[in-house]
């Protein structure tokens, strides 16, 4: 004879979801539609390189229209379309997350924003406003971890991998600033990719200089930048290495972070486009005609 199943309350049901991931997922979902990005959850895609289907929390898109340079802020030129692949974790208990960090390379942090658009945008590379940028400002980046626990679960390490996946996936579908028609209007487009691993807490989080490890380790609150070096095969087969800042922020900091990136990124990205199309229209006079 079958037993009978047990009967779980609402409230019981409610206890049991708040220990749930998902529970968090949902709140950093609702946060991201409350302030205004158009948000995806659950995003599924087949990677190229393994036909594997993969998935990522979360998506969010914001758009924010850039002004024509040459009509004094009163014709739109395009748009950046900012997009966060955001992974969500729950931190458990364990033994302390420790991260090592090294000096940031400034040289690396230019070829990342030389990926995010149009190479020519980013031809004075010793500009200062670029370094206003929120990746420019850490000092130093955490390029290892470990997390000490009896159980082998490494939840920093799935979501580094799940972010990285879908960045090289959607970057690489992207449109790059490349004029496009829409309406039989000329649009230009920037999109530009986020990663970022969102997590409940920061809790027994330490950090260490990697160069200077025989000191003690320090308590970790404040989000960071996490380092990658990933080599990885494009569509076309071609090997390629690169340098990929991922942001790692607790649930507490994520209005800050999302705010150096519409009100300071934006500015910093708006104000090179700008600048590219004066030194394209010094050099090719005709690209007033087509604006």
């Amino acid at each position: 004879m079958s037993k009978k199943a047990i009967k779980i309350s609402v409230s019981e049901i409610e206890e049991n979801i708040k220990k749930h991931g998902h529970n968090f997922h949902c709140k950093v979902v609702s946060f991201l539609s409350d302030n205004g990005w158009d948000v995806t959850p659950n995003a599924y895609y087949v990677d190229n390189l393994t036909d594997k289907p993969r998935e990522i929390d979360i998506i969010a898109r914001k758009i924010i229209n850039v002004l024509d340079p040459f009509f004094h802020g009163s014709k739109i030129f395009g748009e950046i379309y900012f997009y966060l692949l955001v992974e969500c974790k729950c931190v458990g208990e364990n033994n302390g997350t420790v991260f090592w960090f090294k000096e940031n390379n400034k040289d690396e942090m230019m070829g990342v924003l030389n990926r995010y658009i149009s190479p020519y945008i980013f031809k004075n590379s010793d500009n200062i406003e670029l370094q206003k940028h929120h990746l420019f400002k850490p000092c130093s980046a955490a390029t290892m971890h470990a997390v000490l626990n009896n159980n082998n679960n490494d939840f920093i390490q799935d979501a580094i991998g799940q972010v990285l996946h879908s960045l090289i996936y959607f970057r690489n579908k992207r449109n790059g600033g490349i004029p496009i028609m829409d309406d039989g209007e000329r649009k230009n487009i920037l999109e530009i990719y986020y990663p970022i691993i969102v997590l409940n807490n920061f809790d027994n989080f330490f950090k260490k200089k990697l160069f200077d490890y025989t000191k003690p380790a320090e308590e970790l609150n404040d989000r960071f930048i996490m380092g990658v070096n990933y080599s990885f095969k494009t569509d076309y087969n071609k090997c390629i290495k690169e340098y990929i800042p991922i942001d790692i922020v607790n649930f507490n900091q994520l209005p800050n972070l999302l705010s150096e990136i519409v009100d300071v990124d934006f500015v910093v990205l708006q104000d090179r486009w700008q600048c590219g199309i004066r030194e394209e229209a010094e050099r090719n006079p005709n690209l007033l005609n087509n604006i």
